[in-house]
């Protein structure tokens, strides 16, 4: 009835009707958002980016790079889009391509060498489908000021003008950047060096050009604050005008204060001085007549003059900001009394020491000073096929000294020695660099100029303190491997002293053995025999004869096998770990009239002594049959391991016997039988054939145990 009530009254068509819009916000809100147009591409924010939102952009690639990325343009709108290099699927696209390209944004973070922390967005493009095709649009012809505003952001443009400094890249050295100047405006053109010829670029300072390229501010791993152009391919760069004659510029003079962009415009400027020094194969430093001192980066190819010659400089001008100095600049040779130039004088070293004890953060300050420093060399290290450095320490100071092999023997120089050296001092600081707001300050040295000017103090001592340590750790080393020598040996010789100490016993318990058999066993075997013997004299009847004939014979054959035993024991056999040789000394003892070959490849070691004393008592047994019984004149024991069982036999050429009717213990005879019952006790098999006048084989096989299986397979 409430149900009903509720129905009738329009209440529950309101609750349906709510559950079904919340269910509709709750769908709404679960589906993702799908960037569908460049214009709300370019908007998105920081955070959106970082949300990984997916995007399905349709429009025309005008423009794909090397580094797989990809300009959507529609309406006028342009985007830039990226592909992954770990995507192994290629995308089938090429320029002028109408597709529509999916993905998601996303956000990445890279911290490269000599790179801080960078994190930027981007659009990944994940797949591309092609709709259609056009021809892309031609590039737009540009002046520099509209590249400056943006209008021509990710568009192919024409651009024109001045180069007036051409530089390498320190981070990305696969990039040329070129300052290209109209009026008061500069852009920065980069330029792939992997692909342009070395004279080309060399040329195109202070050359006016035209050039095809595409427009943006991202070039290799910089972002720049500017716009610029990347050279599509130096093929497209044509020289308008050529560079004039690189010494009719003007001169660079003696300015102190200018602003970073101002400099950067100056162009080409040349000085004219006296080389102080040389070093690092490409750079030197020049004083002026009025007393400047400027630092020239030389162009690729060119040759370092000597220090002390006039020349005259001319190059880019960059800066530390703290000198004024030219980059790819290039040498020519002035008359020598044309320029007159009062050498630095040189700096007490005291002085010199105390200012640098104190830590000043401004080393350039010294810049071109000449100082003499005494120290002891540390280490000397090569450059290359003509450049050293040398390590000194100088009161409590380390001081790096560079020379050219070329001008400067080293002869007799060697760690440990003290010097005195002259040299001038030089810093290797960078110049500004776009996006460098604070260019790097190079560590400092002396650049040695002339052969005089290091002269040895004294020779290093023999006894150094690097040799004291390498005899104290030689020293340790042969006693820790004298005292690991001395205790291997001393557990070989317990190891071995045990073993012969329980080869003893063995000896001494068999031994005693064999004596109390003898003195026993074997005395009362012999009144017995004497007792028997009585009785067979005394006996009535023949069958009582028989009986006790039969007995005599056994009880022979007892003494018979006691002496034998106590022959083993008593013989040290078993211990030969030969046991081929064991088996000859064991027959020897018999003194049979008869060759014997003995071929019997089984390791002692691979038996135990029960089962090795049973094959001695068996193959003395079958041959001393051969002989005895069979008159055989020539007798062959051989044996090997066949399948973890021990495998040997006894043959020889004597008269032979049926072997279904041979006598047995009825008849007195009791060799075989203990044979028999020796191979039976080690689980083995025994097989014999003869016929009369054939001779006769015995072959025996017994299993070895698991443990000495083993060690056979081992040996």
């Amino acid at each position: 009835m409430v149900v009903k009530f509720w129905y009738n009254c329009g209440m529950f068509r309101i609750v349906y009707i709510a559950l079904l819009a919340f269910a509709y916000i709750l769908s709404a809100q679960a589906s993702p958002r799908v960037v569908r147009t460049i214009p709300e591409a370019k908007n998105l924010s920081h955070a959106e980016f970082q949300s990984n939102l997916p995007f399905e952009l349709e429009g025309q690639i005008v423009l794909i790079n090397e580094r797989k990325r990809f300009i959507l343009e529609k309406d006028g709108e342009r985007v830039s889009l990226f592909r992954h290099p770990s995507d192994a699927t290629p995308l089938s696209v090429k320029k002028g391509d109408i597709v529509v390209m999916k993905g998601h944004t996303e956000t990445i973070r890279r911290n490269r060498e000599r790179l801080p922390l960078d994190t930027y967005d981007r659009l990944r493009i994940e797949s591309a489908e092609v709709i259609g095709h056009k021809d892309p649009p031609a590039p737009e012809l540009a002046t520099i000021g509209e590249i400056l505003s943006g209008v021509h952001d990710l568009k192919s443009v024409i651009v024109r003008g001045e180069i007036a400094s051409l530089f390498k890249d320190e981070i990305d050295a696969d990039w040329y950047y070129c300052t290209l100047c109209e009026g008061d405006k500069f852009i920065y053109l980069t330029i792939n060096s992997t692909t342009i010829d070395p004279n080309l670029a060399k040329a195109l300072v202070g050359s006016t050009i035209e050039t095809t390229g595409f427009c943006s501010s991202i070039f290799g791993l910089r972002r720049f604050m500017r716009p610029g152009v990347k050279v599509e391919h130096p093929n497209s760069i044509r020289i308008i005008k050529p560079a004039p004659d690189p010494f009719s510029v003007p001169e660079l003079g003696t300015i102190t204060t200018l602003p970073i962009d101002d400099v950067i415009r100056m162009g080409r400027r040349k000085t004219c001085g006296r080389v102080l020094t040389a070093w690092g194969g490409n750079r030197i430093l020049v004083k002026t007549p009025d007393g400047g001192i400027v630092r020239a980066d030389l162009a690729l190819g060119s040759n370092l003059p000597p220090p002390g010659s006039p020349v005259c400089v001319a190059g880019t001008v960059a800066t530390d900001l703290f000198h004024l100095n030219l980059e790819e600049a290039v040498v020519r040779a002035e008359p020598e009394d044309s320029l007159s130039v009062e050498p630095p004088p040189v700096l007490d070293e005291k002085r010199f020491v105390f200012r640098m004890r104190r830590k000043l953060k401004n080393k350039v300050i010294f810049l071109g000073d000449t100082v003499r420093v005494s120290g002891t060399v540390n280490r000397i290290l090569h450059m290359d096929d003509s450049s050293v450095r040398i390590d000194l320490d100088a009161k409590r100071m380390r001081i790096t000294a560079e020379a050219n092999l070329n001008r400067i023997p080293l002869e007799g120089i060697e760690p440990g020695c003290r010097v005195e050296l002259t040299g001038t001092f030089v810093t290797d600081s960078d110049n500004w660099q776009p996006n460098a707001p604070i260019p790097r300050i190079g560590d400092w040295s002396l650049v040695v100029n002339e052969p005089g000017d290091i002269r040895i103090l004294a020779r290093p001592s023999w006894w150094t303190a690097r040799r004291l340590v390498a005899l104290i750790a030689i020293l340790i080393i042969v006693l820790a491997a004298s005292f690991a020598l001395i205790y291997a040996l001393g557990l070989i010789a317990n190891r071995r002293g045990r073993k012969l100490y329980q080869e003893q016993m063995r000896l001494d318990e068999r031994t005693r053995l064999a004596a109390e058999l003898h003195d026993s066993l074997s005395q009362n075997l012999s009144g017995i025999a004497c007792q028997i013997n009585v009785a067979k004299l005394t006996a009535g009847d023949d069958e009582t004869k028989g009986i006790l004939s039969t007995t005599e014979r056994m009880l022979q054959s007892c003494r018979t096998e006691l002496t034998r035993c106590i022959s083993d024991l008593r013989c040290n056999a078993l211990e030969d770990p030969d046991f081929c040789a064991a088996i000859r000394q064991n027959l020897k003892m018999l003194a049979l009239p008869t060759s014997i070959e003995v071929t019997f490849d089984i390791p002692r070691a691979a038996m135990s002594d029960t089962t090795a004393h049973s094959i001695l008592c068996i193959v003395r047994e079958l041959v001393t049959n051969a002989v005895r019984h069979g008159k055989a004149s020539f007798v062959k024991v051989a044996g090997n391991i066949e399948k973890h069982r021990i495998s040997f036999s006894v043959t020889d050429n004597g008269c032979g016997f049926d072997v279904a009717h041979r006598p047995g213990v009825q008849s007195g005879h009791f060799g075989l039988e203990g044979v028999k019952d020796r191979v039976n006790r080690l689980d083995g098999t025994f097989e014999m054939s003869s016929s009369p006048q054939n001779g006769t084989v015995a072959k025996i096989s017994i299993p070895l145990s698991s443990h000495r299986a083993k060690e056979a397979a081992g040996t």
